[in-house]
Protein backbone atom coordinates (compact mmCIF):
# COMPACT_ATOMS: atom_id res chain seq x y z
CA UNK A 1 0.00 0.00 0.00
CA UNK A 2 1.55 3.30 -0.90
CA UNK A 3 1.04 7.01 1.03
CA UNK A 4 -0.89 9.65 -0.60
CA UNK A 5 1.75 11.48 0.44
CA UNK A 6 5.84 11.07 -0.21
CA UNK A 7 7.07 10.33 3.39
CA UNK A 8 3.56 10.65 4.82
CA UNK A 9 3.99 14.47 4.63
CA UNK A 10 1.07 16.70 3.42
CA UNK A 11 1.89 18.24 -0.32
CA UNK A 12 2.61 21.97 0.05
CA UNK A 13 0.70 24.42 -1.60
CA UNK A 14 1.47 25.81 -5.15
CA UNK A 15 4.12 29.15 -3.77
CA UNK A 16 5.03 31.87 -6.36
CA UNK A 17 8.71 31.05 -5.79
CA UNK A 18 7.82 27.64 -7.57
CA UNK A 19 7.70 29.02 -10.88
CA UNK A 20 10.10 31.51 -10.28
CA UNK A 21 13.67 29.75 -12.50
CA UNK A 22 16.25 29.69 -9.61
CA UNK A 23 19.02 31.80 -11.60
CA UNK A 24 21.54 30.52 -9.15
CA UNK A 25 21.67 27.15 -10.92
CA UNK A 26 22.83 28.69 -13.75
CA UNK A 27 25.10 31.36 -11.82
CA UNK A 28 28.92 31.34 -13.14
CA UNK A 29 31.02 29.63 -11.08
CA UNK A 30 32.69 32.93 -9.55
CA UNK A 31 28.71 33.63 -8.33
CA UNK A 32 28.58 30.64 -5.70
CA UNK A 33 31.84 31.64 -3.82
CA UNK A 34 29.68 34.15 -2.25
CA UNK A 35 27.18 31.87 -1.13
CA UNK A 36 27.65 30.58 3.36
CA UNK A 37 27.59 27.64 4.28
CA UNK A 38 26.74 26.12 7.66
CA UNK A 39 28.15 23.08 9.24
CA UNK A 40 25.02 21.42 11.75
CA UNK A 41 25.79 20.73 15.24
CA UNK A 42 24.98 17.66 16.51
CA UNK A 43 22.39 18.19 19.50
CA UNK A 44 22.72 16.02 22.55
CA UNK A 45 19.41 14.52 21.91
CA UNK A 46 16.94 14.16 18.97
CA UNK A 47 13.51 13.62 19.53
CA UNK A 48 11.17 11.28 17.94
CA UNK A 49 7.14 12.04 16.78
CA UNK A 50 6.69 8.18 18.16
CA UNK A 51 2.63 7.55 16.85
CA UNK A 52 2.02 10.92 16.50
CA UNK A 53 1.49 12.46 12.97
CA UNK A 54 3.67 15.67 13.52
CA UNK A 55 6.79 14.70 11.55
CA UNK A 56 6.91 18.03 9.98
CA UNK A 57 7.09 19.63 13.32
CA UNK A 58 9.78 16.98 15.17
CA UNK A 59 11.93 17.24 12.07
CA UNK A 60 12.11 21.21 11.96
CA UNK A 61 13.02 21.04 15.56
CA UNK A 62 15.54 18.95 15.60
CA UNK A 63 16.57 21.69 12.70
CA UNK A 64 16.54 24.10 15.15
CA UNK A 65 18.60 22.24 17.74
CA UNK A 66 21.22 21.31 15.16
CA UNK A 67 21.59 25.16 14.82
CA UNK A 68 21.43 24.86 10.81
CA UNK A 69 22.98 28.69 11.01
CA UNK A 70 24.62 30.71 13.71
CA UNK A 71 23.70 28.47 16.90
CA UNK A 72 21.46 29.58 19.40
CA UNK A 73 20.32 28.58 22.32
CA UNK A 74 16.24 28.23 22.99
CA UNK A 75 14.52 27.56 26.65
CA UNK A 76 12.58 25.36 24.90
CA UNK A 77 15.05 22.77 23.84
CA UNK A 78 16.68 22.29 27.24
CA UNK A 79 15.20 19.09 27.81
CA UNK A 80 14.21 16.44 25.48
CA UNK A 81 10.26 16.52 26.88
CA UNK A 82 10.47 20.31 25.99
CA UNK A 83 11.71 20.30 22.74
CA UNK A 84 9.14 17.52 22.09
CA UNK A 85 6.23 20.14 23.48
CA UNK A 86 7.64 22.67 21.02
CA UNK A 87 7.18 20.54 18.12
CA UNK A 88 3.69 19.92 19.48
CA UNK A 89 2.72 23.57 19.27
CA UNK A 90 4.44 24.05 16.44
CA UNK A 91 2.08 21.34 14.68
CA UNK A 92 -0.91 22.56 16.38
CA UNK A 93 0.11 26.47 15.63
CA UNK A 94 0.25 25.33 12.02
CA UNK A 95 -2.35 23.06 11.18
CA UNK A 96 -4.96 23.70 14.41
CA UNK A 97 -5.15 19.61 14.76
CA UNK A 98 -5.25 18.55 17.82
CA UNK A 99 -5.36 15.19 17.38
CA UNK A 100 -1.85 15.31 16.41
CA UNK A 101 -2.34 13.55 13.40
CA UNK A 102 -3.13 14.30 10.13
CA UNK A 103 0.20 15.80 8.86
CA UNK A 104 1.16 18.98 8.15
CA UNK A 105 3.16 21.02 4.90
CA UNK A 106 6.98 21.81 5.22
CA UNK A 107 6.23 24.66 3.53
CA UNK A 108 3.26 26.01 6.16
CA UNK A 109 5.71 24.81 9.20
CA UNK A 110 8.23 26.75 7.91
CA UNK A 111 6.22 30.02 7.52
CA UNK A 112 5.25 29.69 11.17
CA UNK A 113 9.14 29.42 12.34
CA UNK A 114 9.28 32.42 10.06
CA UNK A 115 6.70 34.33 11.60
CA UNK A 116 7.89 33.76 14.62
CA UNK A 117 11.07 34.82 14.18
CA UNK A 118 13.41 31.57 14.35
CA UNK A 119 14.46 31.32 10.60
CA UNK A 120 15.22 33.99 8.24
CA UNK A 121 13.99 32.33 5.01
CA UNK A 122 12.92 29.24 3.46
Amino acid sequence: MSLPYPLGAKRDRLDPRDLVINTAARAPQAALLDRKFYTMVSPDFRIDQGSEGTCVGHGDTNLLMAGASEHRTYPEFATEESAHQFARKLYFETTGDATYQKGASPRDACAKLLEWGLIDSY
